[in-house]
């Protein structure tokens, strides 16, 4: 199963651990180690996809249940910094004409790359700047 649709084990794997912890959590440990093992793989199909906040999410699963070193997470990490960039440069272009589509692209950031990442506080500065710009006090 996780083999063919990586995407679909990691959803059953977490909603086998979650219905497992409510039974009295017997087979944690076992379901942890397929996670590890499905979550690198499922954040690679989600990258290749272009669905970006899944890839996030999966490689964040990977670095929660022990896989967050492999080499496959690493490079989904670094090509969601990448698209964080280049949504960046896009929306600075959108942000005079078409400041909705741009603020759309900052907020699509924020949900690809961690908070620590310095395309999520460039894009979180942009959207407090913007909310706020419509009201002048100072003229």
């Amino acid at each position: 199963m996780a083999k063919a649709k990586p995407t679909d084990a990691l959803g059953a794997l977490k909603k086998a651990l979650t219905a497992d912890r409510r039974v009295g959590g017997a087979h944690q440990q076992d379901i942890r180690e397929k996670l590890a093992q499905v979550a690198p793989a499922a954040a690679a199909l989600y990258m290749a996809k272009q669905n970006y906040p899944m890839a996030k999410i999966a490689a964040d699963d990977a670095v929660n249940f022990g896989s967050g070193s492999n080499a496959t997470v690493a490079n989904v990490r670094q090509s969601l910094e990448r698209k964080a960039q280049e949504f960046f440069s896009s929306a600075q272009t959108l942000m005079k004409d078409k400041p909705e589509d741009a603020k759309a692209l900052l907020r699509q950031i924020t949900k690809i790359v961690p908070t620590d990442s310095p395309w999520y506080g460039k894009a979180y500065k942009q959207l407090n700047a913007r909310s706020g710009a419509t009201r002048d006090d100072d003229e």
